[in-house]
């Protein structure tokens, strides 16, 4: 697994990280998926990776294609649905105790994204986020 310090392009700001898993909807109820994810939140991208050992590319989402942010609560978690400019759903389950500042912090590189002129320039690669899925899917 790749550190932060290994991620971080040059002039981008580290805002938090934290431990997530995928969530999906089914049976009519949001459930887990194994393993979590290790995600590193900057000003300019989401960064999802395996918390593995064996070092993978890790699936990067830049902020400005997160265009609507929507928490939902199951029985004893919370988690967000990150809607994307690709018309793709991301649904995460978040750490209770740390789920007002990952929405705060989402929403405000979100829509700092939007207004800034500091842009993440490459193109979004929904194949590394959909190999993370797949890979989840598999265990």
């Amino acid at each position: 697994m790749l550190t932060v310090k290994e991620l971080l392009m040059e002039k981008e700001v580290f805002i938090g990280d934290y431990h997530v898993e995928i969530a999906r909807w089914s049976n009519n109820q949001w459930n887990s998926t194994v393993p979590p994810l290790y995600a590193i939140l900057t000003d300019l991208r989401l960064i999802l990776q395996r918390q593995a050992l064996k070092s993978r590319e890790p699936a990067v989402i830049p902020t400005n294609y997160i265009i609507h942010i929507k928490p939902f609560i199951t029985q004893t978690r919370h988690g967000v649905v990150l809607s994307l400019k690709n018309d793709q759903k991301i649904a995460i389950l978040i750490p209770t105790h740390q789920r007002e500042e990952i929405m705060r912090n989402l929403r405000t590189v979100a829509i700092n994204a939007i207004r800034s002129e500091k842009r993440y320039d490459l193109p979004f690669n929904a194949d590394a986020l959909e190999k993370i899925i797949d890979h989840i899917k598999q265990i």
